[in-house]
């Protein structure tokens, strides 16, 4: 339904810059899902042929971190967030995500790693997939609140004009 809906906001003559924003973000959030369903159709199995939650986990991070930018950079380039900017807005901007990233990392370095396939070290693991699953919450919850700034700033413009 994705080609219909900008051709009907504008035959019904409703559209807005929020519509726009929204659009967007969620034709983002659509193709992320996407590419999560592959890597896990394509994940690696472990030694019992069971899906590995690793590549989901790192590519939910991925997809969540991506989206937190997105919302920000579409916002500010229709009009929204002047003045008081977006990132400041939610509770994992880059810079919270980054130092969860390098925590879990050098965690999972003092684990000795997340191992093999074959001979998982699950200290390793569990500090590198904790990482990458707090990332995906936070980014994810960032976005909303992102979404929720921009759509009261809408509002609030909508009553000035």
């Amino acid at each position: 339904f994705d080609p219909f809906d900008g051709a009907l906001a504008r035959a019904t003559n409703k559209t807005s810059r929020l519509g726009a924003f929204m659009d967007s973000t969620f034709d983002r959030a659509g193709e992320a899902v996407v590419y999560l369903g592959i890597a896990w159709g394509l994940g690696v199995r472990d030694i019992e042929g069971a899906a590995s939650g690793g590549q989901i986990l790192a590519m939910a991070a991925l997809a969540a971190s991506f989206m937190v930018s997105y919302t920000r950079a579409k916002s500010e380039s229709l009009g929204f967030s002047s003045g008081t900017g977006l990132a400041n807005i939610g509770l994992a901007p880059r810079e919270v995500r980054l130092v969860i990233l390098v925590l879990g990392l050098i965690l999972t370095g003092l684990a000795g790693g997340v191992g093999t396939m074959f001979y998982p070290n699950s200290a390793g693991a569990t500090a590198m997939f904790g990482s990458l699953a707090l990332i995906a919450i936070l980014a994810t919850l960032t976005t909303i609140q992102r979404i929720l700034f921009v759509y009261r700033q809408s509002k609030k413009q909508e009553v000035s004009h």
